[in-house]
Order: C-alpha cells, then sequence, then structure tokens
C-alpha cells in the first residue's frame, strides 16, 4: 500500500514534482515547477521546465505505485510536443515507479502505443530505456 493512499491526486502528483525539482536542483539544473500544470489551467503546461549548459527540459511528471502503464491524453502529447517544439526544448515524461526506488524519464516521443484519445508509456520503456534525471544533460 502507497503511503499516498486515501490522498487527493494533485497532491501526490505535487509531493513528486517537488521531489523531481530537487533532484534536478541537487545536480546543477536550474528549474521552475508550474503551480496547477495540466489539469486547470487552459493551455497545457509542463510540470517542470529545466535548464543546464544550454539545454531546455519540458517535463511532465508521473508517479506510479504499481508496475502499469503510464497514460498520457492525446491532446495534451499534442501540445506539449508543439510547445517543446516552439521553445526548441526537449519534452520528457518522468515518472517514479516505487518498485524501482526513483525517477525514469523518456522522450516524449518514445511512447508504446498511441490511439485516438491516449499516448501509452509501459513500465518495462521506463525501466530499460529510461534515463536518470541526473544524467539528463548528458
Amino acid at each position: 500500500m502507497s503511503i499516498y493512499s486515501g490522498y487527493k491526486p494533485y497532491l501526490k502528483g505535487k509531493h513528486y514534482e517537488h521531489l523531481l525539482a530537487k533532484i534536478l536542483k541537487k545536480h546543477k539544473f536550474f528549474v521552475i515547477r508550474a503551480p496547477s500544470s495540466g489539469a486547470r489551467s487552459k493551455f497545457y503546461t509542463p510540470d517542470i521546465v529545466a535548464l543546464k549548459n544550454g539545454k531546455a527540459f519540458l517535463i511532465e511528471c508521473k508517479y506510479k505505485s504499481d508496475n502499469k502503464s503510464i497514460y498520457f491524453e492525446r491532446f495534451k502529447y499534442k501540445e506539449f510536443k508543439y510547445l517543446a517544439n516552439l521553445a526548441g526544448s526537449r519534452a520528457l515524461i518522468c515518472a517514479y515507479y516505487l518498485s524501482l526506488g526513483g525517477f525514469r524519464c523518456l522522450d516524449i516521443d518514445n511512447y508504446d502505443k498511441i490511439t485516438e484519445k491516449y499516448v501509452e508509456y509501459s513500465f518495462s520503456s521506463f525501466k530499460e530505456k529510461g534515463i536518470k534525471p541526473e544524467d539528463l544533460d548528458k
């Protein structure tokens, strides 16, 4: 059972966004966390913007207590990709999987399946191809 059982999803998400921001800051990234990103805004906003060595990273942060896939709404995926292209930045999905004990990040185009409504990223993709946040600039 997760320590977040019974918590509202946005509280859980907020905690992991702060944790990811802290990890990135520890590794000399300049980090901006967008409060209330995604859910409440009229336009899609990434959870985190991170900068280091002339590189920009737009990050969508997710948490999973099980090893199931992560689903990202396709309209958000399209807006995220557009924003990253506009900014000349790298768009990433960073997921904290409890079983991995930390974050792993994938480029948004490194999905397993795309449907009319969702873009799917599997646990095995994060486990096998995922990059640790501290290694994003390498």
